[in-house]
C-alpha cells in the first residue's frame, strides 16, 4: 500500500494503468431515455473524469493508513457509503493531503475517485454489487458526468461462488437499468441531470494483466448482460406508457415490428376480436369487448431450434392494458396505475426481443393475452356465464377478477395449437400476492418440483425473487362454481393468490410442466430502489431469460397429442 501522498498519485496511476481506451463496447438504448454505452476495457492507460471503485470496510482500514484525514474520517466502506475525491485541486496540494495534478497534468490520473462501500467482505452479495453500483452511477449523474469509468477487484467477492464474468454480467446491467428514465413526456428537463453516455469497466487481476481470451470472454458476458438490461428497460417502457397510447393494437405493432426485425426468427399470428369469438376464446373477448381498442391473442413463434419438432417452452403474459374493474369498478387510490395492468405482457414481449441477440437455441412462443378492461355499454356483466375455450363454464363472480379469464384462454389455446413441454404465465394478477410478498418478490405456483428448482434458480442468479407458494387441493374446491363449472372468484376473500392460481390450473393439460408467477408486487414499484425505478421496473424479463439460458436442452419432441 501507498505510504504517502505522493504514492498515492503513483497508487492512482498503477490502478489506471488497467483501464485502457475503449475499444469493443456494447451500445444500449430504450426508447425513452438515453444511450449508455458499456465497454469492457483491458490493461492501459486512461483518462476519465471519475474512477469508480467498490471497496470492502477490509481494505478501506487498509487505506486509511495512507489517506488524508478528512477521507479516513468520511470513508469506512461499509455498504452503501459513498465519497468523491477530486484528484485536483484549485490552489495545489495544502497540509491536508490533496493531491494535485489530474487527468492532464497526472498523466491518467483521474479527475475524481468515487470509492463506494461493499460492507464486510464475507457479507458481500450480488446484490450488494448491484446497490453500488446504482449508488455509484446516482453519484456520477449528480456531477452531471457523461463518461466515468468502473473498476473492480473480484476478491471483494471471494465469499460468492462466482465468476468473474459473472461480476460482470451483474455490474453491466445494473449500470444500465440504473440509466433507465421515463421521461418522454417532460417538456422541462432544466433539473433533471445530463445522461451518463460512456462507462468503461476494468477488473484487476493478480499479475496485472489479462489475456487476449480473458478479454474477450469479459465482453462477451458484459454484451449478454447489455441485451438483457436493454429488453429489461423495454419492458418498463412499455409497462410506464399510458394506456391512451399502449392499447391492444399498441402492442401488436410492437410484436409485428419485432417479426419485421428478423423475419428468420419469428412467425407471427393474431387472433383478432371476432376471431376470438369465432374460435371460442369467449372469455378474453368478453373482458375486452367493451373498449375501443379491442381485445386480441398475440402469439409470437421464434424459431431458435434446428428441429421443427423440438417442443417449445410458452411464455404467456396478461396483457391488460387498463384496468378499470369493469362493473364491479376500482375506486380511487386503487384505479390510477392500472395502466401497468399489462407487465407480464410487457415481460413477455420484451423477452422475446432479446431472444435473437442472446442466441436462445430453443424454441419459444411468447403470448400477449391483450384486452382493456373497459367500461360501457357492451361491457361484460357480474354472474354471466362465460364458455372458456377449454369448454369450462365460468361464472363472473366479480368484472375485476379478468385476468384469469384472459389469461385462461391464452393458456388453453397456446397449448391445443403449439404443444409446449413446459409454459409459464406472468401476471400482474393479485393484490392478496402483494399483501403476502409485497414488492420484493412475485408468487411462484407450479405443478412440477423441477420447474420449480429451476425458476428459483434463475431468481436467484438473475436477482429477480420468486418464492414458492402453495397449491393445495383447497384452493381448487374454493373456485368451484355454483351455476357454473368455475366461479372467477374464490367463496371468500382468503388466500386469493393461491386461488387465482388454483383456478388457472384448470386450464392446463396433463402432462404438461406448468408454472404461475404473481407478478403484481414487483412489477410495480412506490419508490425508486437502487437499480429499480419508480413505476414500471420490467420485472420478469431477467428471470425468465436466465431461464431460458439455463435450460437449453429441450424435449426433442412434442408432447403426445
Amino acid at each position: 500500500l501507498p505510504t504517502s501522498c505522493t504514492e498515492l498519485i503513483m497508487f492512482a496511476r498503477t490502478l489506471t494503468s488497467r483501464l485502457p481506451s475503449p475499444s469493443t463496447s456494447t451500445s444500449t438504448r430504450n426508447a425513452t431515455t438515453q444511450s449508455l454505452k458499456v465497454s469492457v476495457v483491458k490493461p492501459g492507460p486512461i483518462s476519465t473524469p471519475a474512477l469508480i471503485e467498490f471497496m470492502t470496510q477490509e481494505q478501506a482500514t487498509q487505506m486509511k493508513q495512507i489517506w488524508p484525514r478528512s477521507i479516513a474520517t468520511d470513508f469506512s466502506g461499509k455498504a452503501g457509503e459513498c465519497l468523491v475525491y477530486y484528484s485536483s485541486v484549485s490552489g495545489g496540494a495544502t497540509g491536508s493531503g490533496e493531491i494535485e495534478g489530474g487527468a492532464a497534468a497526472g498523466g491518467g490520473i483521474p479527475e475524481r475517485f468515487v470509492w463506494v462501500g461493499l460492507g464486510e467482505e464475507e457479507k458481500v452479495t450480488l446484490k450488494g454489487a448491484r446497490a453500488a453500483t446504482a449508488t455509484a452511477l446516482g453519484k456520477v449523474s449528480q456531477l452531471k458526468l457523461k463518461e466515468a469509468a468502473l473498476t473492480f477487484d473480484p476478491t471483494n467477492f471471494s465469499a460468492l461462488p462466482v465468476s468473474t464474468e459473472e461480476l460482470i454480467h451483474t455490474i453491466t446491467k445494473a449500470a444500465i437499468s440504473t440509466s433507465y428514465k421515463f421521461e418522454k413526456y417532460l417538456t422541462k428537463k432544466e433539473d433533471t441531470p445530463p445522461p451518463l453516455e460512456q462507462l468503461a469497466i476494468s477488473t484487476k487481476s493478480p499479475n496485472g494483466s489479462l489475456s487476449s481470451k480473458q478479454v474477450l470472454s469479459l465482453r462477451s458476458a458484459a454484451s449478454m448482460a447489455s441485451s438483457v438490461a436493454v429488453a429489461t428497460n423495454y419492458a418498463r417502457d412499455l409497462a410506464n406508457e399510458r394506456a391512451d397510447v399502449c392499447n391492444p393494437a399498441y402492442m401488436e405493432q410492437q410484436a409485428r415490428e419485432l417479426v419485421e426485425k428478423y423475419p428468420e426468427s419469428f412467425e407471427i399470428e393474431v387472433l383478432q376480436f371476432e376471431e376470438l369469438k369465432e374460435k371460442g376464446l369467449n372469455m378474453l373477448a368478453a373482458v375486452g369487448q367493451a373498449a375501443t381498442s379491442k381485445p386480441r391473442l398475440i402469439l409470437l413463434k421464434y424459431k431458435g431450434s434446428a428441429s421443427a419438432d423440438s417442443a417449445p417452452v410458452a411464455l404467456v403474459g396478461k396483457g391488460v392494458t387498463f384496468d378499470t374493474g369493469g362493473l364491479n369498478l376500482k375506486p380511487t387510490n386503487f384505479i390510477e396505475e392500472m395502466y401497468m395492468d399489462m407487465g407480464g405482457s410487457a415481460a413477455v414481449m420484451a423477452t422475446m426481443s432479446a431472444l435473437p441477440a442472446l442466441n436462445i437455441t430453443q424454441n419459444v412462443v411468447g403470448v400477449l393475452a391483450m384486452a382493456e378492461n373497459a367500461i360501457d355499454s357492451q361491457s361484460y356483466f357480474p354472474s354471466q356465464i362465460l364458455t372458456s375455450y377449454k369448454g369450462l363454464t365460468v361464472e363472473v363472480g366479480n368484472t375485476d377478477a379478468e385476468g384469469r379469464l384472459v389469461l385462461a384462454d391464452a393458456l388453453s389455446y397456446v397449448q391445443e395449437q403449439y404443444k409446449p413441454h413446459t409454459v409459464i404465465d406472468l401476471a400482474t394478477l393479485t393484490g392478496a400476492c402483494v399483501v403476502a410478498l409485497g414488492e420484493h418478490a412475485s408468487g411462484l405456483f407450479t405443478n412440477n418440483d423441477e420447474l420449480k428448482e429451476a425458476l428459483i434458480a434463475a431468481s436467484e442468479k438473475s436477482g429477480e425473487r420468486a418464492w414458492p407458494m402453495p397449491l393445495y387441493e383447497e384452493y381448487t374446491k374454493e373456485m368451484k362454481g355454483t351455476h357454473a363449472d368455475l366461479s372467477n372468484s374464490g367463496k371468500t376473500r382468503y388466500g386469493g393468490a393461491a386461488t387465482a392460481a388454483a383456478f388457472l390450473q384448470e386450464f392446463i393439460e396433463e402432462g404438461v410442466n406448468w408454472s404461475h408467477i404473481d407478478i403484481a408486487g414487483p412489477a410495480m414499484s412506490s419508490e425508486a430502489r437502487a437499480d429499480i425505478p419508480k413505476g414500471g421496473t420490467g420485472y420478469g424479463v431477467q428471470l425468465l431469460l436466465q431461464y431460458l439460458l439455463q435450460t437449453e436442452a429441450a424435449p426433442a419432441t412434442k408432447p403426445e397429442e
